[in-house]
């Protein structure tokens, strides 16, 4: 709501989010009966404003075209090592210097700065941005899936989550943690932070 230009969409479930509502740039909000009043721009009315976000979430989620997908073999990037068994995805930008170890995928549009190793079996998708100089441990997931979901009497409505992951440098990430990207903003990992194994950071961290 805060954030939201005219080109954007936005939501608001309770009077809580009130001032936010009125304040609010977006193009158009979802919203019910009662926030009605309070909504200066065009309004979506539902009976359920966190659940129609949750369906509506799904028109804007991008996702990966395995046939995007090259093998390291099958791509060039100056002064790197790339391990052939490995998968690059389009509009991928890899830093000089940096090293990506077998069996990972790096999903189309991310962007990994100079002079970081990616081990083995890491997954950094679709948008992801590394900063230079960071290690990413074996089995580390970059970017995945947030965990959230609306619920509508007995169905559940997962939510698309639409932001990004933002990684600082200097960073080191221990071996099988996982990164979720944002719902709508981005999780954040700033410059130096070190990650232990087995770590979970939840989405808008």
């Amino acid at each position: 709501l805060e954030n939201a230009n005219f080109n954007q969409i936005s939501y608001a479930v309770t009077a809580k989010y009130k001032d936010a509502l009125i304040n609010s740039k977006a193009g158009a909000i979802i919203i019910n009966e009662e926030l009605k009043e309070y909504c200066n721009t065009n309004a979506i009315v539902v009976k359920d404003a966190y659940f129609a976000y949750s369906i509506l979430s799904h028109k804007f989620k991008q996702t990966q075209d395995i046939n995007d997908l090259s093998f390291g073999n099958e791509v060039s990037y100056p002064n790197t090592k790339i391990a052939s068994s490995s998968l690059i995805g389009k509009n991928v930008e890899i830093g000089s210097e940096t090293i990506i170890h077998h069996n990972c995928v790096i999903e189309d549009d991310t962007i990994i700065g100079q002079g970081c190793l990616i081990e083995s079996n890491v997954t950094i998708q679709h948008g992801s941005i590394i900063g230079d100089n960071c290690i990413i441990s074996p089995g580390a997931v970059i970017g995945s899936e947030g965990f959230g979901n609306a619920r509508n009497n007995k169905k559940w409505s997962p939510i698309a989550h639409l932001g990004n992951v933002l990684i600082g440098n200097n960073v080191s990430i221990g071996a099988n943690t996982t990164i979720d990207r944002g719902s709508m903003s981005n999780t954040e990992i700033h410059d130096g932070v070190k990650i232990d194994n087995l770590i979970h950071i939840a989405h808008n961290v």
